[in-house]
């Protein structure tokens, strides 16, 4: 019998995000802390992190710190996926000099899940990390397609998919054209809480852990308890989590929600152009697959985009 705690897009980051009115990072350690405490009282096996641990590719050593310290403190491992914040150029080998290599390397109980698994007696727990295609790839060959039927099979997958069609243009895959065998597909990077069945696969999002827009005011953090001799998940929402009034300046919401009225309209009008594409790397993939462009020119592309991003973050 094995039980694993499962969180998602948690984004640390010491710089607060204009919509947030608390301290940001304080908030997310009390959130993070009480993560660990529930590792400990439900003694589970390993932490299981869906990707996003950080919001930027290189964050302050401090925050590193602690982060580490406490879970070096709880002595519980945690198996982390890449998810694209962290990376530099939206590849893992672009990214050896960030801060989430730094932890990897630095501390032995936070470990790399690396496209890797875990197996038990009787489950197989599955890791994809976000690569710049990687909803193409999954598009095409799926995931978890050769499985032991008997183990209770599931998968940890860092990548833009979606309960149902999303902006055009936008690189996503809907759950109802992907091949797996799985029996419980654990969604990053899309933030919103959603849960659907397919077949015999359950996919579920849990939503982010850490809320950095307005526009995620209304989730509520949460964690996933995993026991996997009951095949049977709970989710737990985080009690030490702030309501959305005592974080948030809500008056922004209605802002946004203006904004994304506007979007909206302005990405209609655009449906009779050929190459459109609200998704820059997107973008980049279809322009060079129309022009036949070397593949290593694409990836060389992208990954200045992504520097560009890192230091605008910076």
């Amino acid at each position: 019998m094995a039980k694993f705690l499962f969180f998602t897009d948690a984004h640390a980051k010491g710089k607060n995000p204009i919509s947030r009115t608390d301290d940001y990072f304080k908030s997310w350690m009390i959130k993070f802390r009480e993560l660990l405490a529930l590792a400990k009282k439900h003694k589970v096996e390993a932490i299981l992190d869906g990707g996003d641990l950080l919001d930027t590719p290189i964050v302050a050593d401090s925050l590193v710190d602690e982060i580490l310290d406490a879970i070096e403190d709880t002595g519980i491992p945690v198996y982390a996926c890449w998810g694209n914040h962290p990376m530099i150029g939206h590849h893992k080998e672009t990214s050896k000099n960030t801060s989430l290599a730094h932890m990897f390397r630095r501390c032995k109980l936070f470990k790399d899940a690396g496209n890797g698994c875990e197996v038990g007696k009787d489950f197989h727990i599955d890791f994809i990390d976000y690569d710049h295609n990687i909803e193409e790839k999954i598009k095409t060959e799926g995931f978890m397609n050769k499985v032991n039927p008997d183990y209770w099979n599931i998968s940890i997958v860092h990548a833009f998919l979606t309960p149902k069609p999303f902006l055009p243009g936008v690189l996503h895959v809907v759950v109802d054209d992907i091949k797996t065998q799985a029996d419980l597909v654990l969604v990053g990077h899309y933030h919103e809480p959603w849960e659907k069945k397919v077949g015999k696969t359950t996919f579920l999002d849990i939503g982010s852990f850490g809320r950095t827009s307005v526009r995620e005011a209304k989730i509520e953090p949460s964690v996933l308890l995993l026991d996997t001799d009951k095949r049977s998940y709970e989710i737990i929402k985080l009690k030490k989590a702030k309501k959305a009034e005592d974080c948030f300046d809500l008056t922004k919401k209605e802002k946004v929600n203006e904004v994304n009225a506007d979007l909206d309209t302005f990405i209609e009008s655009l449906k009779d152009w050929k190459g459109q594409s609200t998704d820059l790397r997107g973008q980049i993939e279809l322009i060079g697959k129309e022009m036949k462009v070397d593949r290593i020119v694409i990836d060389t592309v992208i990954t200045k985009l992504g520097e560009v991003e890192c230091s605008v973050q910076k």
